[in-house]
């Protein structure tokens, strides 16, 4: 009996401290807002958006996000065309981000049914590399030789 009282006590904890999970949003221009639940929304025939808590954010104004997944950033300065985002896969001065498929990323939960494994979709973070980067949690920018050697050669 104690044991059953103690897993319905963790259960309940759980779920208590997923409901206070902070999601938020850091537009490009604005302050930022926080909720509890932010999904990425793509319906057919129209402009995709954030839902946050209900509040419908447009996604050219977002700038980074940090959902049940991680934290990312909106790439659409960076590389304009096609709306592409990246995962932050470490944290620092220089915090490093891979690019992902928001598909997979932008909902509650992961969606891996139609992108199962890495070697299938190359758009599924590793960890391993990362494509771009922020510097004291600034503006996103691509990683190469030039970006970063005036970064990291900064003593600010």
């Amino acid at each position: 009996m104690k044991s059953i009282a103690f897993a319905l006590f963790l259960f309940i904890s759980a779920a208590l401290q997923a409901q206070d999970a902070v999601h938020k949003v850091v537009p490009f221009e604005g302050a930022e807002l926080a909720g509890i639940r932010l999904v990425y929304q793509k319906p057919i025939l129209q402009e995709p958006y954030f839902d946050l808590d209900g509040l419908r954010i447009e996604t050219a104004n977002v700038g980074f996000f940090r959902n049940n997944h991680g934290y990312f950033a909106n790439l659409s300065r960076v590389v304009p065309g096609k709306e592409r985002y990246a995962l932050r896969i470490k944290t620092g001065i220089i915090s490093q981000y891979e690019e992902i498929d928001i598909l997979i990323y932008g909902g509650d939960a992961l969606d891996l049914h139609t992108q199962p494994s890495v070697a299938t979709n190359p758009l599924l973070a590793t960890g391993e590399a990362f494509q771009f980067y922020t510097k004291n949690n600034g503006a996103i920018t691509k990683a190469n030789f030039r970006n970063l050697k005036v970064d990291v050669g900064d003593k600010t």
